[in-house]
């Protein structure tokens, strides 16, 4: 193969595979477990998952149904990762007596829907245009379906970056300093996912470089993850966070910004017949 399985592209993802099993298992072994340390390991899981299967498509496939199923694969775990993030920021944030309470968990149930209806889109359906060409995996075009899931993963970013802001805006002095390199860490991974998901939105298109990119990423937010849970238990975290605050996120406000004006360059490209690759050039 041209792709050799130890190449550079090979070698970040599975650093960023190892190392997201790695500090799952960590944390996993520290006592007491709640809700707060499996959504984080599961979270863990589902980035070495992804970075597992993004490993399979650019150093082992050359032919066009193998590079189909393996996209198709990376997609559903970069679907299903969202869920176990999105319960592990709702409970950082939450008040301890609101964890277990039933619009608290009808809230992420509902919230839950669009994800697995995602997954089961890319389940029933291709969601990608691959060539017909045999060789490694350098790009693909996007159906209606992988449009959806996208989207899905767009917003629950903003869901996931929004729900941290508020932790880290709202945490005391002595919680910050215990808490500020996990949420900085995990905030720059999704921050990270944020930006090349709207790029494959926006083009249509899933680059092996976006892949590449969002693994290297991985890995060094998993380091500074691991330098916060080498401070502190997060069991001893104790954040509370108002829905005011939420409402106020400036994140979800600079987000919805940039969404639109990348849209309208995305158009103004369009319209003038101007190549991606050109324009940024």
């Amino acid at each position: 193969m041209e792709n050799s399985a130890f190449s550079i592209q090979g070698i970040v993802l599975l650093l960023a595979a190892v190392s997201s099993l790695w500090l799952g298992a960590v944390l996993l072994a520290r006592r007491p477990r709640g809700r707060l340390q499996w959504s984080f390991a599961f979270g863990m899981v589902g980035f070495a998952a992804e970075s597992l299967a993004a490993f399979v498509l650019l150093t082992q496939t050359e032919s066009p149904d193998d590079r189909l199923l393996w996209l198709r694969v990376a997609q559903i775990a970069g679907l299903l990762l969202v869920l176990p993030w999105t319960v592990f920021v709702a409970t950082l944030i939450a008040p301890k007596g609101e964890r277990t309470s039933l619009g608290w968990r009808l809230g992420l149930g509902l919230g839950s829907l669009p994800t697995l209806a995602g997954v089961a889109a890319v389940l029933a359906f291709p969601g990608f245009l691959i060539s017909d060409i045999p060789g490694p995996f350098y790009a693909a075009r996007m159906d209606l379906v992988g449009r959806v899931g996208v989207i899905v993963q767009l917003l629950a970013s903003v869901g996931i970056l929004a729900g941290l802001e508020a932790g880290l805006r709202t945490s005391r002095r002595d919680t910050r300093w215990r808490m500020k390199y996990l949420i900085l860490g995990l905030g720059g991974v999704f921050l990270l996912r944020f930006y090349l998901l709207s790029h494959v939105l926006l083009f249509q298109v899933v680059m092996a470089s976006y892949l590449t990119t969002g693994a290297a990423t991985l890995f060094v937010g998993n380091l500074v993850i691991g330098a916060s849970l080498a401070r502190a238990r997060l069991g001893q975290v104790e954040l509370t966070v108002s829905r005011q605050l939420l409402y106020r996120s400036v994140v979800v406000g600079v987000l919805g910004c940039y969404l639109f004006v990348v849209g309208a360059l995305g158009w103004f490209l369009t319209y003038l017949g101007i190549p991606e690759e050109l324009f940024w050039g």
